[in-house]
């Protein structure tokens, strides 16, 4: 039996709405995009908060890949998100 401080537990707070996107970022490069570290989460979600598309998650990480390449390389696809207050 392990007998230890009672800790009082605070309510979680809400986090803020992740459907939402952040502030604009820089795209990410080729090598970045082809790491083997960056995953299909995080190409989906960059490409939402830089660009405001959000891309299936059902594509394989060489779909992402291209995809997002024509994203950066079309302007005409891409609509950046205003800062909004």
């Amino acid at each position: 039996m392990v007998v230890g401080k009672m800790i009082k537990l605070h309510p979680r707070q809400q986090p803020p709405n992740s459907e939402a996107p952040t502030t604009a970022k820089q795209p990410y490069s080729i090598n970045k995009l082809s790491a083997r570290h960056t995953t299909k989460t995080n190409i989906i979600k960059h490409s939402y908060a830089t660009f405001g598309i959000r891309l299936s998650d059902k594509m394989k990480k060489p779909q992402l890949i291209i995809t997002y390449q024509q994203l950066t390389a079309n302007p005409k696809l891409t609509n950046p998100i205003a800062n909004t207050p």
